[in-house]
C-alpha cells in the first residue's frame, strides 16, 4: 500500500509517495495551478504514475484559504450580530499594530464583511450566560431578506457573550438555513468559543469568508480522486501541525491558513529525530515566501492567535513567521536608485524570467542562476531547463536602472537583501521572544532553503545548518508524519487560589471525550486517541494571558502556579509575586496517531563529483566543485565553496563552511568562523 503527501505552494506543487512495504520513497514537483490547485495535484500524481486504488492515505497541505484572504477573493459575507455591535469588526481594539506604529502611511485593513452587510438584531446574553433579551426571530428573518437582496454567499453569526451561552446563535443559524436554503453558516460559539468579541468575530467572519471556496475545492478534489479509483480517507493539514478529516476542514477552513508551512515544521522535527539537534529553527524557503518556526526540545512554539493581513485569527496554530522572500521574489529599483527585493513574487505564472514562461522581471532565482549558484539544467534533475540568457538580460537591465556597472554586484545584492529579510524573520521568533538563535541549529528545507541557509545562518550567528533528505519536498513528507489533531477550549474564569479543581479536571475530561467522539465519527478508534491539556492564565488585572501545557493527569493550584510563574519569568524576565493569578480558559489538544512512515535513505547513484563550474562568492568567480547528493556516501566530508545538487533543491556551501553527510542522510554544514 502507498501513502501520499501533497503540498501546494505558490510556485510548485510537491508530491511524496511512500511504499509502506519497501519503505521506498518517490518524489516529484510540478508547477502549481493557482486557478485550481487540484489540477497541479493530479498532474503530479500522473507524473509518478500513481495507482490511486493502491493508496491507503492522502494528506494534503494547501493555500486555498490563505490565498482567498491574501487576495481578498472570498465570499460576500453577511454578519448578524447583537444590537450595538455592528462595528466591532471596524473598531477593533482602537490600537495600531506594533509593526505599523510609526508608519505615517498606515491604513487599517478593511473588514472582510463590509458595513452594509452587517445586520443588528435584538438579543442579549450577559457575561455569565443569562439571557436578558430574547432573540428576535423576526429580526433575523429581516436580516436574511436584506442579505439575500445584496447577494450574500455566506453568513457569520456573532452574538455578544455567546461563548457562555450559544443558544441564540444556534437558533439564528436554524432560521438562516430555513430562510436561505442551506447557505454557508459560521457561528462564533462553534468557531471560537472564547471571550474577547473582536477576535472571536474576526475569526468567525474569516471562516465564513473562505468557506465557500474551500468547500467547492475539497468537494471537487475528492470527487476527482474518487473517479480515479481512490477509496481511502483524505486528510487536510491544519495550522496546529496536525491533520484533520476533509469534512471537518470544509467546515473549519480558518484552521488551514498555515496548512503548508505547518507540514514543513513537522518535517523538520522528524528529520532531526534521533540526533543531538533537539533545539532547531525550521527555515522553509519556497518560491514566494519563507516560513520560520522555533522548535525547542523537539516541540514547536505555539500561538493562540496570529495576524493575517492585519486580521486577528484566534485559533491554535504553530507560531510560524512568514516573510515575502522566496525564489520568485522580484527585485526592483525604488526611485531608480535603491535596490529592493520582494515582497511581490513572480509565482508560478509567469515565474522567474529564466523559466521561459513569460516572466520579464529579475527575481532571486534569476540572480542565483546568473551567479552560477544554480546550474541551467540542475533544477528538477534537468526537467526544467533554465534560460541563462533571459536571467542575464533582466539582471543587466536592473543594473543599468541602478546606474551600476557590475551586474554581478547587483545579483549578489539581490541575494544579500533576501538573506537579511529572512534573518530578520528569524530574529522575530528568537531574539524578540527571549531566545538566542546561536543556541539553535537551522534546518533548511523548501526548494530554495538549502541554497541560502548558510548565509542566513551566518547573519544571525548560527553555526550549524542541517539539510534533511528530500528538502524540496520535506513539507509534503511532513504531512505524512503528522497526527490527527483537533483543539477544544472552554472559557473557565476563576481565581487560581479558589478554583474548584475537581470541576477543572472534570471539564478537561469532557473536552477529551468530545474529541474522541468527533474522531470516532471519522473511523478512528477511541483507544488510539490521547489528549494534551493546557490552560490560559494571567495575573489578575492583566489584559493578556499565557497558555501553559500540562502532561499531568490531574492539576492543582500548586502545580499550576509553579508552571505559570516559570513560564512568565521565561517570557518576561520577572514575575509579580504579590499579584494573584487567575485562570481564563481550559484547552485540550486531542490527537490520534495514524502511523508515521519509515523511510530508507535515498539510493546511491553515480560518481560523487560530477563537474566544476564558476560561481560568484565574495566578490569574484571561483571554480567550484558540484556534487550530486545521491552520489555521496555517508561520512562524506568537504569544505566550501561547494555545491550539492539534488532533484528538488540545491545546497550552497560557502567558503569558510564545512560539510558532511550523516548516516541518517542529513547534510550538516558547520561554520568555521
Amino acid at each position: 500500500m502507498l501513502t501520499v503527501g501533497i503540498d501546494v505552494g505558490g510556485t510548485f506543487t510537491d508530491l511524496v509517495v511512500i511504499d509502506e512495504a519497501s519503505q521506498s520513497i518517490a518524489i516529484t514537483k510540478t508547477l502549481s495551478t493557482p486557478s485550481n490547485q487540484a489540477d497541479g495535484v493530479l498532474d503530479a500524481l500522473k507524473k509518478l504514475d500513481v495507482d490511486l486504488a493502491s493508496v491507503r492515505r492522502i494528506v494534503h497541505g494547501m493555500t486555498v484559504a490563505t490565498n482567498a484572504v491574501l487576495e481578498r477573493r472570498g465570499a460576500k459575507v453577511a454578519v448578524i450580530t447583537t444590537e450595538g455591535f455592528r462595528d466591532v469588526l471596524e473598531i477593533g481594539r482602537t490600537q495600531r499594530m506594533t509593526f505599523t506604529m510609526f508608519d505615517p502611511y498606515f491604513v487599517r485593513p478593511q473588514p472582510l464583511a463590509v458595513r452594509p452587510m452587517r445586520f443588528e438584531v435584538a438579543e442579549r446574553i450577559l457575561a455569565d450566560g443569562r439571557v436578558t433579551t430574547p432573540l428576535s426571530q423576526d429580526g433575523v428573518r429581516q436580516a436574511c431578506a436584506a442579505a439575500k437582496r445584496m447577494g450574500a454567499e455566506a453568513f457569520a453569526v456573532c452574538f455578544i457573550n455567546s461563548y457562555k451561552n450559544s443558544r441564540h446563535e444556534k437558533d439564528a443559524a436554524a432560521i438562516i438555513e430555513q430562510e436561505m436554503g442551506s447557505p454557508t453558516i459560521s457561528i462564533s460559539s462553534d468557531i471560537v468559543p472564547e471571550y474577547r468579541e473582536y477576535e472571536r468575530f474576526t475569526t468567525t467572519v474569516t471562516n465564513a469568508y473562505v468557506q465557500p471556496a474551500m468547500s467547492r475545492y475539497l468537494a471537487s478534489f475528492e470527487d476527482r480522486l474518487r473517479r480515479e479509483g481512490y477509496r481511502g480517507p483524505i486528510y487536510i493539514m491544519a495550522s496546529n501541525g496536525g491533520s484533520m478529516d476533509v469534512r471537518f476542514a470544509a467546515r473549519r477552513p480558518v484552521n488551514t491558513l498555515f496548512s503548508g508551512p505547518a507540514g514543513g515544521v513537522v518535517g523538520a522535527i522528524q528529520a532531526t529525530a534521533g540526533t543531538d539537534h533537539a533545539d532547531v529553527i525550521s527555515y522553509d524557503m519556497g518560491g514566494t515566501s519563507t516560513d520560520v518556526c522555533l522548535i525547542q526540545g523537539r516541540t514547536p512554539s505555539f500561538s493562540a492567535q496570529s495576524l493575517v493581513t492585519g486580521i486577528p485569527i484566534k485559533v491554535p496554530q504553530l507560531n510560524i513567521n512568514t516573510v515575502g522572500a522566496g525564489g520568485g521574489s522580484i527585485a526592483w529599483a525604488e526611485g531608480g536608485k535603491t535596490l529592493r527585493v520582494g515582497p511581490r513574487s513572480a509565482g508560478s505564472t509567469p515565474g522567474p524570467a529564466c523559466y521561459g514562461k513569460g516572466g520579464d522581471e529579475p527575481t532571486v532565482t534569476d540572480a542565483n542562476l546568473f551567479l552560477g549558484r544554480i546550474g541551467a539544467s540542475s533544477l528538477l534533475d534537468g526537467e526544467l531547463t533554465l534560460d541563462v540568457a533571459a536571467a542575464t538580460r533582466v539582471i543587466r537591465r536592473l543594473s543599468d536602472e541602478l546606474g551600476m556597472s557590475d551586474p554581478f554586484e547587483v545579483a549578489d545584492g539581490i541575494i544579500r537583501l533576501a538573506v537579511v529579510r529572512m534573518a530578520n524573520a528569524i530574529r522575530e521568533i528568537s531574539l524578540q521572544k527571549g531566545h538566542d538563535p546561536r543556541d539553535f541549529s537551522l534546518v533548511a528545507l523548501g526548494g530554495a532553503g538549502p541554497m541560502h541557509a548558510a548565509e542566513t545562518a551566518a547573519e544571525i550567528g548560527v553555526k550549524t545548518v542541517i539539510v534533511p533528505q528530500f528538502p524540496g519536498n520535506l513539507s509534503a513528507l511532513g504531512l505524512l508524519s503528522s497526527e490527527l489533531r483537533s483543539d477544544y477550549s472552554l472559557p473557565f474564569r476563576q481565581p487560581l487560589a479558589t478554583a474548584d479543581w475537581s470541576a477543572v479536571n472534570v471539564e478537561f475530561e469532557k473536552l477529551l471525550q468530545r474529541g474522541k467522539a468527533d474522531f470516532q465519527a471519522t473511523g478512528v478508534k477511541p483507544e488510539a486517541v490521547s489528549g494534551l491539556k493546557s490552560l490560559d492564565a494571567r495575573y489578575t488585572g492583566q489584559a493578556f494571558e499565557l497558555t501553559i501545557p500540562f502532561a499531568e493527569r490531574e492539576l492543582d493550584a500548586k502545580l499550576v502556579e509553579s508552571r505559570f510563574v516559570s513560564e512568565y519569568v521565561r517570557q518576561y524576565g520577572h514575575s509579580q509575586e504579590q499579584s494573584a493569578i487567575e485562570i481564563v480558559a481550559l484547552r485540550m489538544a486531542v490527537k490520534a496517531d495514524i502511523g508515521r512512515p519509515a523511510i530508507t535513505r535515498a539510493p546511491r547513484r553515480g560518481d560523487a563529483r560530477s563537474s566544476f563550474r564558476k560561481v560568484y562568492f565574495g566578490g569574484s568567480l571561483r571554480e567550484t566543485p558540484v556534487f550530486h547528493r545521491t552520489a555521496l556516501d555517508p561520512g562524506f566530508r568537504g569544505e566550501g565553496p561547494a555545491i550539492i545538487e539534488e532533484f528538488g533543491s540545491t545546497t550552497i556551501v560557502p567558503p569558510s563552511w564545512r560539510v558532511s553527510l550523516q548516516p541518517n542522510g542529513n547534510i550538516v554544514m558547520t561554520s568555521q568562523q
